[in-house]
């Protein structure tokens, strides 16, 4: 994720990082993905460690573009 962060700034795009997990805080996460687009974002990228479970899941609840990285 420092990548893309890097990778935004050097662009000029504003984004903020939120580190969770979605196992231990299923509901905070969840109120996230679907509060996402009212907060004024426009895409999620969601990083994991299992194959594909976060993008996936995030996709289920967002009307946001969800980048996932497996």
């Amino acid at each position: 994720m420092e990548k893309a962060a890097k990778e935004l700034e050097e662009r000029g795009i504003s984004y903020e990082v939120r580190v969770m997990s979605a196992h231990r805080e299923p509901e905070v996460v969840g109120r996230l993905r679907k509060n996402a687009h009212m907060r004024g974002l426009r895409v999620i990228i969601a990083r994991c460690r299992a194959v594909g479970a976060p993008a996936r899941g995030v996709r289920r609840h967002s009307d946001l573009p969800v980048i996932g990285d497996r």
